[in-house]
C-alpha cells in the first residue's frame, strides 16, 4: 500500500468533506486501482481515521489529528514509533527498578533483625540509666561518698609516699655500713 495515496486522500478528505463529496470520488480522482483503494479504505477504519457517515465517509478525530498535527499518515507513524520506543525505554528502566527495589528489600529484611536487637539492647540501657538516676542515691549522699573515696585514696597515697621515704633511708643506711673506705 502506498502511504503517500492514504495521506493524499486524507488531506482530501479533510478539505473536500463540508462539501458532501464520497471517498470513492476523491478516491477515482487519485486514479487509485479498486483493490489500493480497498486496502485504503480498510486500513483507514481500522486505524479509525474514517467513520462511515451519511455521504460516505468522513474523519474522525484522530483522522483530523494525523493530518493536522502530524502531516500525514507516515509521520504519524514514525511519531507513534518514537513513542513506543520510549514507553518501551520507560518500562525497561521500570523494570530495572523493580529488580533493584527487589533487591535492597532483600537486605533490608536480612539486616533488619541485627540492628533492631542493638536498638532494643540501647532502649534498655538508656531505660536503666533514667531510673537508676531517678531512684539512685541522693546527689548530697553521692558527693560525701565521693569525698570520702577521695580522702581514703589520698591517705593510701600518703602512706605508700612515707613507706617509700622510709624504705629510701633504711636502704641507704644499710649501703652506708658496707662501704669500704679505702
Amino acid at each position: 500500500m502506498n502511504y503517500d495515496n492514504v495521506d493524499n486522500l486524507l488531506k482530501a478528505l479533510k478539505n473536500v468533506f463540508p462539501n458532501g463529496n464520497t471517498i470513492i470520488r476523491l478516491a477515482s480522482h487519485y486514479i487509485i486501482g479498486t483493490r489500493e483503494r480497498t486496502e485504503i479504505f480498510n486500513f483507514l477504519k481500522d486505524e479509525a481515521l474514517i467513520e462511515e457517515h451519511k455521504t460516505g465517509f468522513r474523519l474522525t478525530r484522530k483522522g483530523r489529528t494525523v493530518i493536522d498535527d502530524y502531516g500525514g499518515i507516515v509521520a504519524y507513524f514514525n511519531a507513534l514509533g518514537l513513542r513506543v520506543k520510549k514507553e518501551k525505554e520507560i518500562e525497561r528502566i521500570q523494570e530495572q527498578k523493580l529488580r533493584n527495589e527487589a533487591k535492597l528489600s532483600g537486605l533490608q529484611a536480612k539486616t533488619f533483625w541485627y540492628f533492631f536487637s542493638i536498638s532494643i539492647i540501647g532502649g534498655l540501657f538508656a531505660i536503666y540509666t533514667t531510673i537508676e538516676r531517678i531512684f539512685g542515691e541522693p546527689i548530697e549522699e553521692k558527693i560525701d561518698r565521693l569525698i570520702e573515696e577521695r580522702k581514703s585514696t589520698q591517705n593510701r597515697i600518703n602512706e605508700f609516699s612515707i613507706d617509700q621515704t622510709k624504705n629510701k633511708s633504711e636502704n641507704e643506711e644499710q649501703n652506708g655500713d658496707t662501704l669500704i673506705v679505702n
